[in-house]
């Protein structure tokens, strides 16, 4: 009997996707994009990318066409389990293109890394930063957490890159811990994040209460030196709000650009004005400059900054003019004093160090109180106090750092903490 045969099985069709993408995207290095589409892919799916001609240098409408594009491939990405699988665990800290405050954050969290990996707790940390047409931030963020797995994000003081950085947090659900003082931040709605600086709103309150005794706040305006751009407009947003509720006039405000001879020129408009005081919000190198300038013209009122102008690069920049600026910095209680005296000098005099070094003990700690199997952006809002060298590190509901700020004054190139108001939450 001749043997029955079996029909053979039906080949299992694959189904072909194609992804028309921008000629920009074609110019990147294929394997550390393509894992971001292959997530939004099924298994069975080939994916086929297809690129038009090379177009001339982009333009605004280009770059935004870029952004939006890189927000459509976030928004796809599927929310990970982000689970405690494994003792070992990795932080990612984005780097902003200013050298100086670069270096601060680098040396800061890695002095908490030494101490860390000292003690046999098996963390790693993930320096870098990106450059180029904004919207890079995200696709460095975005590979930081999807290829290189890191766990949690340390994000500068820049208030655009914050934002960048918690819109990839926000669809992959690690926490963020920010350096940013807009409360803009805090009000982005991400529940995994924290933010350690004061916002600038509170920050120049305690400022208007600190040297308003006297005569500074009746006798005449504070002038405000402020960044260009949106990251200006943002500060200045918080600054009148603090005058409004202070009953201080802020006359004029100038952005001064980071160019010499613009920056003079912003110098003059604000001497020329007459103030009581000015309010720098710049970054330090910047402040720096704005503050000999301002002095090199004959101006004799009171200089006030925001807190990451306690720093060696303000008073390198700065040179003798730093003499008499004041800013604002969280209070300490002993058990923060003894932790900031074990930091080697360079970190106690870097405001902006202190705070990566506490971000890095922050996640760390929090990592390390994580039950087995918890999601890591469990226990957000962060509730248990921790012992930090900036100040306490406590936040409320809102995800804001809470305490009273102390009031310190630059003397003879070092910031040292004087007698003063003591400023309220």
């Amino acid at each position: 009997m001749a043997a029955k045969l079996m029909p053979a099985a039906p080949k299992k069709r694959r189904r072909c996707i194609g992804v028309f993408m921008p000629s920009w995207y074609a110019t990147l290095p294929l394997p550390r994009n393509l894992p971001f589409l292959r997530l939004a892919l099924p298994q069975s799916a080939t994916l086929c990318m297809y690129f038009p001609v090379p177009h001339p240098p982009m333009r605004k409408t280009n770059i935004i066409y870029k952004w939006l594009t890189i927000l459509a491939l976030v928004m796809t990405l599927p929310a990970p389990a982000a689970e405690t699988t494994s003792n070992s665990f990795t932080i990612g800290l984005f780097l902003p293109p200013d050298k100086s405050e670069a270096q601060s954050l680098k040396t800061g969290a890695e002095q908490a890394l030494r101490e860390y990996q000292k003690a046999g707790v098996p963390v790693q940390l993930l320096a870098r930063g990106r450059t180029g047409q904004w919207g890079a931030e995200s696709d460095e963020a975005a590979e930081m957490v999807l290829i290189e797995k890191a766990r949690a994000l340390i994000s500068p003081a820049d208030v655009l890159t914050s934002h960048l950085l918690l819109q990839v947090a926000g669809r992959t659900r690690i926490p963020v811990i920010s350096l940013s003082s807009q409360s803009s931040v805090t009000g982005a709605g991400i529940p995994w994040m924290a933010a350690l600086a004061p916002d600038d709103e509170r920050q120049a309150r305690f400022l208007f209460a600190a040297l308003g005794d006297g005569a500074y706040c009746s006798a005449g305006c504070w002038a405000v030196l402020l960044p260009e751009g949106r990251a200006g407009e943002k500060i200045k947003e918080g600054l009148q709000s603090a005058a409004q509720q202070s009953g201080v006039r802020l006359a004029p405000i100038v952005e001064a650009p980071a160019d010499d001879a613009a920056l003079q020129r912003a110098v003059e408009t604000i001497v020329a004005a007459g103030p009581v005081v000015v309010l720098i919000w710049l970054p330090p190198d910047t402040a720096g400059k704005a503050v000999r300038k301002l002095r090199s013209s004959a101006f004799k009122g009171a200089l006030a900054g925001h807190t990451l102008l306690r720093s060696p690069a303000f008073i390198e920049s700065a040179g003798p003019a730093a003499e008499g600026m004041t800013v604002a910095t969280w209070q300490k209680n002993q058990e923060d004093l003894s932790l900031l005296e074990r930091l080697p000098p360079a970190i106690q005099a870097d405001e902006t160090a202190l705070y990566a070094y506490d971000a890095m003990r922050l996640l760390v700690e929090h990592f390390q109180r994580l039950p087995a199997g918890a999601k890591d952006h469990a226990d957000f809002p962060l509730s248990a106090g921790l012992a930090g060298a900036s100040g306490r590190l406590q936040f409320d509901q809102w995800h804001r750092r809470t305490g009273n700020l102390d009031l310190q004054t630059c003397r003879q190139g070092r910031f040292q903490s004087i007698i003063s108001k003591q400023g309220k939450p």
